[in-house]
């Protein structure tokens, strides 16, 4: 979410239920998706995949477009 408010759309959910896996959705833009609402699924193995596909997840989404550690 871009704001703290549970209505807000959200573009990332990482989970991680009791395993060493991650696993990851994030939204795709709607000027670059398929259909309505379309969103990709992966998993991380490790904590250092993890990084890399949050980092992927947040750029892709373009929930932080304006954030400079993303460029």
């Amino acid at each position: 979410m871009n704001e703290d408010d549970w209505k807000s759309n959200w573009y990332i959910i990482i989970s991680n239920i009791g395993t060493k896996k991650f696993y990851f959705e994030y939204l795709i833009p709607s000027t670059e998706a398929p259909w309505e609402n379309a969103y990709v699924k992966g998993v991380a193995k490790n904590l250092d995949e993890a990084k890399v596909h949050l980092l992927r997840s947040m750029s892709k989404s373009n929930g932080w477009s304006q954030r400079e550690e993303l460029k």
